[in-house]
């Protein structure tokens, strides 16, 4: 059997810590959107504080108030969007058995993909290009489809050179993307708003 027949087999799930991990992380990290619109709102106003602190009323109360109002706003919507996604969350996790509900049974061999979710016992067809992205880290390996279908390849569950296959066939397919951590959005996120509050202090 050459190497592009060959079959890699594993089962995927996830425990409840983990599943908040990676369900936090395909909401903040596959795609950008989000935490960009965020970090806008938080730098917006953090500088927009900063700065009406900095002047004061110089310009009338009236439009000291205004500029503080702006400045919470900017602060508060975003902060509101992530309190809603986290009970939202809770929720999710306390109505499902997350372990029993993420485990999906996953054949590669070749070109074809088949995923059986376990728990209703639905079988789904694909082939590579329907993936819309393979991101590597070292605990696991994480594929998503182009019908948002997610499942892991966790690296106690395959083998080595099995992972290196993986990833392999992801690099030929044009659709291995680089694996950025949730801690590494926050960091970049802190960091810009940061900037922001020292930007309008500075002006």
């Amino acid at each position: 059997m050459g190497e592009s027949r060959k079959t890699v087999e594993f089962m995927s799930s996830l425990e409840e810590r983990s599943y908040k991990k990676v369900a936090y992380w395909n909401l903040f990290c596959r795609k950008m959107i989000l935490p960009v619109l965020l970090t806008i709102m938080y730098a917006y106003g953090a500088f927009s504080l900063v700065h009406a602190l900095k002047i004061g009323n110089t310009y009338g109360m009236s439009q000291f108030v205004v500029s503080i109002s702006f400045a919470l706003l900017g602060l508060i919507m975003p902060t509101i969007v992530l309190i809603m996604n986290e009970k939202r969350m809770r929720k999710e996790m306390k109505s499902h058995n997350i372990p029993e509900d993420t485990r999906k049974f996953i054949r590669m061999a070749g070109d074809e993909i088949s995923l059986l979710r376990m728990k209703i016992n639905e079988m789904l067809e694909y082939k590579w290009n329907d993936v819309e992205g393979v991101y590597p880290f070292p605990e696991r390996v994480i594929f998503s489809m182009k019908d948002k279908q997610i499942f892991m390849a966790d690296s106690d569950r395959i083998s080595e050179e099995d992972r290196a296959y993986l990833l392999k066939r992801a690099e030929e397919t044009h659709v291995l993307k680089k694996a950025v951590r949730i801690h590494t959005v926050i960091l970049a996120g802190g960091v810009i708003t940061a900037a922001a509050a020292v930007l309008g202090w500075l002006l």
